[in-house]
């Protein structure tokens, strides 16, 4: 009797991944999803969110203070440098379609999509803007705008909020002895990598967990960058 053999099947990892973040103008949104899909794109989502820069940089990025969307959209590596040129090339020349974008690395993706971006890779040369960080506080509703403060007092220029709820078991509210009001804000900010440290901690001071707010703060490091340039030139 001849013993049956096992086959093992090696898993084989997707092309690497990154995620990018675009903030646009709201009725530009289906605009740009569409652009961001049509290289090759797949996955994505469009959140409302309202601005805290400066209403100066926002005229001149042409931005609307209020009324703006983010997209969140997964992108393989090898597709970002000619995404971020398209979208680029369309901040500056679309009638109030102007905007920011950034991408940062991905460590790990769970879903059945992934096998979309399971392609052949070329290997070509991308941009490299590893001299920004983006920043994530998360507060209790109402907290955003004053985290922003706080993170202008240690230099950070202005950010973006988006609305959120919040969510954890009894047993973890008891071990960390807080209280987890269902109703957040998200302020996220790009800030110089120099820089990042100070405004983390200053968050930390004034809107952290021992404060109304309850904030936590996070800090991933931006792969690639446009309309980040703009803002700086809005400045001087």
């Amino acid at each position: 009797m001849t013993a049956s053999k096992k086959t093992y099947v090696k898993n084989v990892a997707p092309e690497k991944l990154e995620l990018l973040i675009a903030i646009v103008n709201a009725p530009k949104v289906r605009f740009y999803t569409n652009l961001i899909q049509s290289s090759e794109a797949n996955l994505y989502l469009s959140i409302p969110a309202s601005g805290t820069s400066e209403k100066a940089i926002m005229n001149y990025l042409g931005l609307n203070q209020s009324n703006r969307n983010a997209i969140f959209s997964i992108v393989r590596e090898d597709k970002v440098k000619d995404l971020l040129e398209l979208l680029d090339e369309n901040f500056s020349t679309i009638k109030d379609g102007g905007g920011i974008a950034v991408t940062v690395s991905l460590s790990s993706l769970i879903g059945t999509l992934v096998r979309f971006f399971k392609q052949r890779q070329a290997h070509h040369p991308t941009m490299n803007t590893k001299k920004y960080e983006l920043i994530f506080c998360i507060v209790n509703a109402g907290f955003a705008v004053e985290a922003m403060e706080s993170a202008r007092k240690a230099g950070a220029k202005g950010g973006t909020i988006i609305r959120a709820r919040g969510t954890a078991n009894p047993e973890a509210e008891e071990f960390y002895q807080i209280s987890i009001q269902p109703d957040k804000e998200i302020l996220w900010l790009i800030v110089p990598k120099e820089i990042k440290d100070d405004v983390m901690h200053k968050l930390y001071q004034d809107v952290g967990l021992a404060t109304p707010s309850k904030g936590i703060a996070f800090s991933v490091p931006i792969t690639h960058a446009i309309g980040l340039h703009e803002e700086e030139s809005a400045k001087e």
